[in-house]
């Protein structure tokens, strides 16, 4: 395919069709459904220059398979390989040579794909055994999480923050448990939108689901908890706390007194400080004015507080328990998506 070109009116090039001439029997062996043929683009004619080299740029849409890994998604940054390869020739009667490192990209458009950011692109071999060897071609797609983000994401984490707030209902209020049970329903239909977006994959489990079903799981604990909190107070007939209800009410109690700071006793007074220094000595003195005054002292620690003070103590301290649970889950769960 070599000739003189001033033998022939200074002809340095021409274009046949590939029905005329031989040309390599290349396919992608990861297209979706049928074996993609690249030789099959007969409408693209091959350049022949007169030195004998050709240029047969081909090609065609088609859909190729990638594995998937949605553990970060929706920050997830996925590896996709294009195998392309000869369909039954060897090494030595076809050798297969990457032209460049990377892939061509002057016909891309970062701008047009709106849901993924192409960050790199390589061309290798991917060797079958030791006679055939395809070239291997990696794309680098990173997904663009702003519409997740707004959607999805915070969505989910205004919700939760909204479920620890459920207990600073009060508990008269007949809306407490409408209110719970709407935001427990709300997860689930966002579980569901979520589980619709994702890819369906079982190899790998998003944070995001995890995420989403840990704070289902504490909206039916909070829901769980009002039901019991609205039925005792409903179903006194006096104001006296008794059953679990008082149990979690001195468990409540005896935690809001752990956190509060010990009185500093005045500089000089060796013999105070000691009194707070020895061990057991602060609870033998307490024990000693009890004795001293049995009447006012006894009364005012056998006094059973009424079912709604002793409710709001503890709506108060599972509040803050679940608002702190709340920010460490959502921390967590960042801190594994970005890094």
């Amino acid at each position: 395919m070599t000739w003189n070109p001033s033998d022939f009116n200074n002809t340095s090039g021409l274009h046949i069709s590939p029905k005329d001439m031989w040309i390599p029997e290349l396919i992608i062996h990861n297209a979706v459904g049928d074996t993609y043929e690249l030789r099959t683009s007969n409408f693209m004619k091959l350049a022949i220059s007169s030195n004998g080299f050709i240029n047969w740029n081909t090609g065609g849409n088609t859909e190729t398979s990638c594995k998937v890994d949605i553990s970060r998604y929706p920050f997830d940054t996925q590896t996709c390989h294009i195998l392309i390869g000869k369909s039954s020739s060897l090494d030595y009667e076809l050798m297969m040579i990457p032209a460049a490192a990377k892939i061509n990209t002057f016909l891309y458009d970062e701008n047009e794909n709106g849901e993924w950011e192409l960050l790199d692109t390589s061309v290798g071999y991917h060797a079958i055994n030791e006679q055939m060897t395809f070239l291997k071609c990696t794309l680098i797609l990173k997904r663009r999480p702003l519409f997740y983000i707004l959607n999805i994401l915070l969505p989910v984490i205004l919700l939760s923050l909204m479920n620890v707030l459920s207990f600073k209902l009060s508990i008269n209020c007949g809306e407490r448990m409408s209110y719970s049970v709407a935001l427990f329903l709300t997860f689930i239909v966002l579980l569901n939108i979520v589980a619709d977006e994702m890819p369906k994959v079982s190899k790998t489990i998003s944070f995001l689901q995890l995420y989403i079903n840990t704070q289902l799981a504490i909206g039916m604990f909070i829901t769980t908890i009002s039901v019991f909190l609205v039925h005792s107070t409903n179903s006194k007939t006096n104001d006296d706390v008794t059953g679990a209800v008082h149990a979690v009410y001195k468990f409540c109690k005896l935690c809001s007194k752990k956190q509060q700071v010990r009185p500093e006793s005045p500089k000089g007074d060796d013999q105070h400080e000691d009194k707070y220094i020895k061990s057991g000595q602060c609870e033998k003195l307490e024990m000693e004015h009890v004795q001293q005054t049995p009447g006012s002292a006894n009364a005012e620690t056998n006094q059973s507080p009424s079912i709604v003070d002793a409710v709001n103590v503890i709506d108060d301290t599972l509040f803050w328990s679940f608002l702190m649970l709340f920010v460490l889950i959502t921390i967590v769960f960042l801190l594994l998506c970005l890094f």
